[in-house]
């Protein structure tokens, strides 16, 4: 079939420059251009001459367009955490009420905490190259009439052809963890788990983690890696976050800072060393988490807790050692879930805050944990999630909602089912009631964020049953953050002991055949 002359000419410019661009961006820059001027010219000597061609370049064999990317504590029970005498925390008077129940993770001694009045009823409890194809390279032997033109099909390598600007760069891969279905998982999909401790200590009056009084903080990070965990769960205050004191402290290197530069460093450390961190906003006033009962206070609006997050979320929005925001430590008491209540609904709190924290960093994971009490059914302060079944937390981005549960055994208080007669085997039915079917229903992704063990003899022996019971219920599926570093908690006691340097080894040895490794 014959063709105009100018239209050959035009489809040869056409493939001339194709090449020629090809060839340059593979770094054959001044040979390839050298060709396409010296093909220029001879087509427009084709033109002149007015000669005919039958064999126009196939324009669609050039590129392969495939182009792949791989891309709480207890009910009334005392808190695990650096609080006061739990004696001064229960009055066995006012035992029914929950602002006056020690919290599980803050408390001192369990065993004076909580009037036995006040336990929870049995039956309430147990209810994520584009390059050229060498073989689809046009042949520029075909771009022209062998009568009229030097056949070129030696000038360019199609090989060379590839547009290095699509080939996928691996630090495009976040650095940051999502949620595919029940799995915690990492930038490239591969599945990873939290296997943390918490270490407390912003939160209370001295605004600094516990033991840097002795100890500097890269010592103490240090041996938090030796030790096999990878997380740190780290407790703070929103007072904290606005105070300008400087920390009391021997470690020289945060001499002179406030408790958020403070943070900032030890973030800094934990990262260098291939630590996460989640932030668990613990309370909003120092040594407050016993009366505090929802997420603000007359003192902390609810607008000035969301305001407090997207502050964090701006700080650390481009660091991924900061994987994760635990909105608020254990709602209880007053606390709700799906009622529709602004003023005690945790979800719709939880939702607001979520959407604000996106906005400014759509990356980082949103930790929610339970309420206390859902439809007249009593738990572990924070560890009910029953409401999720009929009230899921609603985000935009639900990839990066992460449910979060705190269980205790009966050191921190002596729950019905802890004197069952079926005990230990009757746990397993327990947790799937208050939270294991998020992971057993496929719901989400478990982060159980505070458990802990004071003595391997502990309530006759019960307690360990409960923590052997646990460890093995979470297996390898869960993400969790032990209770505690500290040895400080006068309810659960430490991984470390009271010098703040030996080890507690038999905690460590229970919980690292479940630990996960550092996550890349």
């Amino acid at each position: 079939m014959k063709i105009q002359t100018s239209e050959v000419c035009l489809k040869l410019v056409d493939s001339i420059l194709r090449q020629g661009v090809g060839a340059i961006r593979s770094g054959l820059h001044l040979s390839a251009l050298g060709l396409c001027l010296i093909l220029f010219m001879h087509v427009l000597g084709c033109a002149s001459d007015g000669s005919d061609t039958s064999d126009p370049t196939d324009a669609s064999d050039v590129t392969d367009t495939s182009d792949t990317s791989d891309t709480s504590d207890a009910t009334d029970a005392t808190d695990a955490s650096d609080a006061t005498d739990a004696s001064d925390a229960s009055d066995a008077s006012d035992a029914s009420d929950a602002s006056d129940a020690t919290d599980a993770s803050d408390a001192t001694d369990a065993s004076d905490a909580t009037d036995a009045s006040d336990a929870t009823d049995a039956s309430d409890a147990t209810d994520a190259s584009d390059a050229t194809d060498a073989s689809d390279a046009t042949d520029a032997s075909d771009a022209t009439d062998a009568s009229d033109a030097t056949d070129a099909s030696d000038a360019t390598d199609a090989s060379d052809a590839t547009d290095a600007s699509d080939v996928s760069d691996p630090s495009e891969i976040s650095p940051f963890l999502s949620v595919s279905g029940t799995r915690l998982v990492n930038g490239s999909g591969e599945t990873v788990r939290l296997t943390g401790v918490n270490w407390f200590g912003f939160e209370t009056g001295l605004m600094l983690p516990h033991g840097l009084w002795g100890r500097s903080h890269d010592d103490m990070l240090g041996q938090v890696v030796e030790l096999g965990f990878n997380s740190i769960r780290l407790p703070f205050s929103n007072a904290m976050l606005h105070s300008e004191r400087i920390v009391d402290t021997v470690d020289p290197r945060l001499a002179g800072l406030t408790p958020i530069q403070s943070m900032d460093l030890i973030i800094e450390t934990a990262g260098e060393l291939g630590l996460k961190i989640v932030l668990d906003n613990h309370s909003r006033a120092p040594d407050s988490y016993l009366s505090e009962t929802l997420w603000y206070t007359d003192e902390v609006s609810d607008e000035d807790w969301i305001a407090d997050w997207v502050m964090l979320a701006e700080r650390y929005k481009d660091n991924p050692t900061v994987v994760g925001f635990d909105l608020n430590n254990e709602p209880h008491g007053n606390a709700t879930w799906g009622t529709n209540d602004l003023a005690t609904d945790w979800k719709l709190a939880a939702e607001r805050c979520a959407e604000a924290v996106h906005a400014v960093h759509p990356e980082v994971l949103i930790i929610v944990e339970g309420v206390e009490v859902v439809n007249g059914v009593w738990y572990w302060w924070g560890g009910n999630l029953r409401g999720v079944i009929d009230a899921p937390v609603q985000i935009s981005a639900p990839d990066k909602l992460v449910y979060s549960a705190h269980d205790y055994g009966p050191e921190i208080y002596e729950q019905a089912w802890f004197s069952a007669p079926d005990y230990p085997e009757n746990l397993d039915a327990i947790w799937d009631d208050y939270f294991g079917f998020v992971m057993n229903d496929g719901i989400g992704h478990l982060y159980l964020g505070e458990f802990g063990i004071k003595d391997i003899d502990g309530s006759g022996g019960r307690a360990n049953l409960w923590f052997e019971r646990l460890l093995s219920y979470m297996g390898t599926s869960y993400s969790w953050a032990f209770w505690s570093l500290n040895p400080n908690s006068g309810d659960t006691g430490g991984v470390l002991m009271d010098d703040w340097q030996s080890v507690e080894q038999w905690k460590v040895d229970a919980l690292t055949p479940f630990m996960a490794p550092m996550i890349d």
